[in-house]
């Protein structure tokens, strides 16, 4: 089984395989010697065993559905939600049930004396047979009487009541989150001050900026948010604040500048993330309300911080797009006010994967040490080629990097063997950096050197804390690297004017030498490289030019003060641009005298056991009853929204782009016609002339084929959801036509229809597969019934099996359409009027209303689409109208000058061959058609209002009222 270096490295840093503990646990990979880690990599899920005693490996597999490869390497990358082993379940109760309020031993012992005669540990005993025997733990607890009250609860019953009582002791306790992470450990306080257990964080008075990064290793992006800390506080000021997902050799030099936590296990991005938000509430004032997050790798720490409210997010990433799901950069852009990269090389690669980055800035880093490169250069020569045991006229060729195959040390040996084949000086190939995970990749780079006779050409020294020397001692510096976004390397070979060789297409290094200052080969020729390292060796003095271009580049054009000094600017500008920031409230904190868990216990006795044990809800709605709508601007809103979709029409430009999980164009790149006619027929109802009418008839005509519309002509196929689609457009227009053809999609035993009219058994089905994309789904049979209602077909229509896919929170899934929106707009369509199922609609809305972002928005970033949908499915519903208004009022706010709405979410998403297929809607068509449809039905919802003649303003109005089921 390969192990991937991503892998390795994960699974053997904080919060993956604990060696020792599992070297104890399981003697027999100790008696076989192996690396724990690449043991448990390789076996451990087939075999069953935990990585560490606080992870479960069968555990979150069920916890877990879907999981691809291994779980805990799953865990590490998109936090899932993580289960404990038993042996570390049962030694944090067994902590607990002997403290405090935990099993009376001496009591359990006289009350039960088989356990004493047994010479059984009473508190062991409770904890693993007392709730099956109905034993009580001490005089004043009853376990059946408990287990009454608290029916839900999963797990020993004392426990669950002490951990209740903690967690209220905790909440009503002076203790900060600070103090107690730091007590833990995990919090590296700056010069070593511990913080107080009863006042705030931090220095009063002072600006604070947090920052974080995904580890402390002596790396580039560590290497790089080091020294942009270190410059950003000689130009403000401030107090820094930093959370890492990992410690390493570098934590010490971050504690001298910062307060550093490390997130141990992922706490701070986990289920109880509130923990996050207590801990910004108990900074010092004022409290920081910017982040500034280095390297794609802590993706869930900015999720983290956005969903704690902080309001001012800028995202350093150093990866390319290849390295994360496409998900993973969706939450990035969606979650940061400003994204940054550090060459437009990285910025293509993430916009290939994300189209949104487009609005991305890009700012190189500069030379970490503006000193690098100026110690004496002769000195440096002889002593490297000293402790090499070289002579002084050998040529040295450096790299730099891990060993692994991202940076190509492989292909360095490859080139190692051709270069001295054919180079007339001696030359010695010499790379500084440790090996990578494990000893599996460097068996084989060992045995390349071996078999390739290189034993005296090349050196792998390992890791070094002062490289200077080195760099100053080569005569040329090779990046093998396969990917490489923008490596701090190549400006210190730069300003130690060294001729260099890069591959294209491996990242931002072609740019770093510009002018000149460099050559740049064919992505992974290694001919080509060969050729050019040597002329480097060969003919040194018709280069010597070429090094001095580069450390004057180097030098005057990635100065790292400047580098920092962008990176300010552009912070002062989201807070400037943005207004006021949210603020994070602060925890009120009380002395520890006034708590007692006595007290604790009390309170929370004196509560509904219901209540504290979850199970109550209480719906809460945003919003005023009396706040007040600009009807003029929505009527403004509702004109220059129609006249632009009307613009489209006739231009033709409302079509979708799709496009594939690197950003390439798939199908036609404009694809989606019919499926947008259907929202810009509902939106603009009543309002299309003839010519505009004609448009969309004569395009939905153009692409029918066979009675159908939809998949592909190639495979002469169509699909049932366009082919619904159309029927609803053709009855908007007033150009009905009978929907049989739908009829051939029906599957009469399962009582639903198929996707496409294949043979073989049907189903309905949410898990996306290559071989789902051809079953049943439930929102294209919701969009197939409305085609149906009110025809003589629509005793085919199947309310209860959709109604089962209702999720418990309320909203309906979709197969094809990411939003939970979509489909649950549908159903609330297609419910409309059916009192029977009127608790089903309840829910739904009440989802929604509950959904709502405290701007009146909805979605991330007050995404329109997102929100066009949530008041279309509020408008006339009087319970939701305060929510419905708040959405209305933010649509006003966002819409632009030529009257059309924009959105960066993916509209649908199709797993093809070759992954996930996105449909964008780059002509702001679709979603312009759906945040005019939401105005036009908020418009009837207050139809009633001393306003309502506003509503009327087009004698089309009562046919969109009549369609869409609104009562004016």
């Amino acid at each position: 089984m390969h192990i991937s270096t991503e892998d390795y490295k994960l699974a053997s840093g904080d919060g993956g395989v604990d060696r020792a503990w599992y070297l104890q646990k399981y003697p027999e990979v100790a008696a076989e010697g192996v690396d724990p880690v690449e043991h448990y990599l390789r076996y451990g899920r087939s075999e069953g065993r935990d990585p560490r005693l606080d992870f479960s490996t069968s555990g979150y597999l069920e916890a877990n559905s879907g999981v691809e490869g291994n779980p805990l390497v799953h865990y590490l990358k998109h936090g899932g939600k993580k289960v404990p082993s038993a042996d570390w379940q049962f030694a944090e109760d067994y902590k607990l049930a002997s403290g405090d309020g935990g099993v009376d031993r001496a009591w359990y012992l006289q009350k039960y004396p088989e356990v004493k005669a047994a010479g059984v540990d009473p508190v062991e005993h409770y904890l693993r047979y007392g709730r099956d025997e109905r034993r009580d733990p001490r005089p004043d607890f009853s376990t059946s009487g408990y287990l009454e009250a608290n029916k839900a609860i999963v797990g020993n019953p004392l426990v669950h009541y002490l951990r209740r009582v903690r967690e209220s002791c905790r909440e009503e306790s002076a203790v900060t989150e600070w103090h107690l992470l730091w007590e833990k450990g995990y919090l590296y306080p700056k010069g070593g001050q511990p913080p107080s257990a009863n006042a705030t964080f931090g220095t009063p008075d002072v600006p604070k900026i947090l920052f974080t990064g995904h580890e402390a290793s002596r790396s580039g992006a560590p290497l790089v948010l080091l020294s942009l800390m270190q410059a950003m506080q000689r130009l403000t000021g401030a107090e820094f604040y930093l959370i890492l997902e990992r410690g390493g050799a570098l934590l010490e030099d971050f504690s001298q500048i910062a307060h550093v936590f490390v997130n141990h296990n992922g706490m701070l991005h986990l289920s109880n993330g509130h923990i996050l938000a207590r801990m910004l509430g108990t900074i010092a004032s004022p409290a920081p309300v910017l982040s500034i997050c280095n390297s794609a790798d802590g993706w869930r720490l900015i999720k983290a911080l956005r969903e704690a409210g902080l309001p001012y997010i800028v995202s350093i990433m150093h990866e390319r797009g290849i390295h994360f799901p496409h998900d993973v950069w969706r939450t990035i852009h969606q979650c940061s006010n400003r994204v940054i990269f550090p060459s437009e090389a990285v910025k293509l690669a993430a916009t290939a994967v994300l189209p949104d980055f487009h609005d991305a800035a890009v700012v190189p880093q500069g030379l970490l040490n503006p000193r690098f490169g100026q110690r004496d250069r002769n000195t440096a020569r002889v002593e490297v080629r000293n402790k090499l045991g070289l002579a002084l006229d050998t040529a040295i060729v450096l790299g730099c990097g891990t060993r692994d195959l991202r940076k190509g040390i492989d292909l360095f040996v490859q080139l190692a063997a051709r270069v001295r084949a054919r180079a007339t000086r001696n030359v010695h190939f010499l790379w500084l950096g440790a090996e990578q995970y494990g000893a599996y990749f460097e068996r084989f780079i060992e045995l390349d050197i071996s078999e390739l006779n290189l034993a005296s050409t090349v050196s792998l020294l390992g890791e070094v804390t002062d490289p200077e020397p080195y760099f100053l001692a080569a005569d040329a510096f090779a990046l093998t690297s396969r990917d490489d976004p923008f490596p701090c390397v190549i400006h210190e070979a730069m300003a130690c004017s060294l001729p260099i060789v890069v591959f294209d297409g491996a990242g931002g290094a072609k740019e770093a030498i510009e002018g000149d200052c460099g050559i740049v080969v064919p992505y992974l020729d290694v001919p080509a490289m060969t050729d050019a390292l040597v002329a480097f060796v060969d003919y040194p003095a018709r280069f010597a030019d070429m090094g001095q271009r580069a450390e004057t580049r180097v030098r005057s054009t990635y100065r790292f003060l400047d580098y920092a000094g962008q990176i300010t600017r552009i912070c002062d500008e989201v807070s400037s641009q943005l207004g006021e920031p949210r603020r994070v409230e602060p925890v009120d904190t009380q002395s520890p005298s006034e708590v007692s868990g006595v007290r604790c216990r009390a309170r929370l006795e004196e509560t509904n056991p219901a209540l504290h044990a979850g199970t109550v809800r209480l719906p809460k709605l945003a919003g005023s009853m009396n706040s007040p709508i600009n009807t003029g601007a929505v009527n403004d809103a509702i004109a220059s929204a129609a006249a632009f979709l009307k613009q489209r029409l006739r231009t033709g430009e409302y079509a979708l782009a799709c496009r594939n999980g690197y950003g390439v164009p798939v199908l036609h790149h404009g694809t989606g016609h019919v499926f947008v006619a259907f929202f810009i027929s509902e939106a603009t109802l009543g309002l299309l002339d003839e010519i505009e009418r004609a448009i969309i008839l004569v395009r939905i005509l153009s692409e029918e084929y066979d009675g159908g519309w939809g998949y592909s002509r190639a495979y002469d196929l169509a699909d049932a959801d366009d082919t619904a689609f159309v029927f609803r457009t053709l009855k908007l227009l007033g150009a009905g036509r009978t929907p049989e053809c739908l009829m051939r999609f029906y599957r009469e035993d399962e009582r639903i229809f198929a996707w496409v009219d294949v043979p073989g058994p049907i189903a309905l089905t949410l898990e996306r597969s290559m071989e789902n994309n051809f079953q049943a789904q439930p929102e294209v049979n919701a969009n197939v019934f409305l085609a149906l209602r009110g025809t003589r077909f629509e005793e085919s229509i199947n309310y209860d099996i959709l109604l089962q896919w209702q999720h418990d929170d309320g909203h309906f899934p979709s197969y094809f359409y990411p939003s939970k929106l979509h489909a649950t707009l549908m159903m609330i369509d297609l419910l409309r009027g059916k009192s029977e199922y009127s608790a089903a609609t309840r829910r739904a809305l009440s989802f929604i209303a509950q959904s709502q972002n405290s701007d009146g928005s909805w979605g991330a970033d007050g995404d329109p689409y997102e929100t066009a949908l949530a008041v279309t499915a509020l408008a006339g519903q009087e319970a939701y109208e305060p929510v419905m208004r708040r959405g209305v009022e933010h649509l006003l706010s966002t819409i632009a000058a030529d009257g059309s709405w924009s959105s960066k979410t993916a509209i649908w998403e199709w797993l093809g061959t070759d992954g996930l297929w996105y449909g964008y809607d780059e002509d702001r068509a679709f979603v312009t058609a759906c945040c005019l449809t939401s105005l036009r039905r908020a418009a009837g919802h207050f139809a009633g209002s001393p306003s309502s003649a506003l509503w009327k303003w087009t004698p089309g109005y009562q046919v969109f009222a009549n369609a869409v089921g609104i009562q004016s």
